[in-house]
């Protein structure tokens, strides 16, 4: 298996865990789960950042 398949695998991984903390942050919000909600933030903030130099930065050269 080569390199860019598994940073694909890698990204997709992290896509699904991003959009899964960004659906959750507003539910845990309205359910008034403040200490969930903190952590679904962190999660976001994390595979953000982790997005933007795995996948967003290479997407330019395309």
């Amino acid at each position: 298996m080569n390199s860019i398949t598994k940073q694909n695998r890698l990204n997709c991984m992290l896509g699904i865990i991003w959009q899964s903390s960004m659906i959750l942050l507003p539910i845990f919000f309205m359910m008034k789960d403040f200490y969930k909600a903190l952590m679904a933030l962190s999660v976001f903030i994390i595979t953000s950042i982790i997005l933007k130099y795995t996948w967003l930065d290479k997407t330019k050269y395309i």
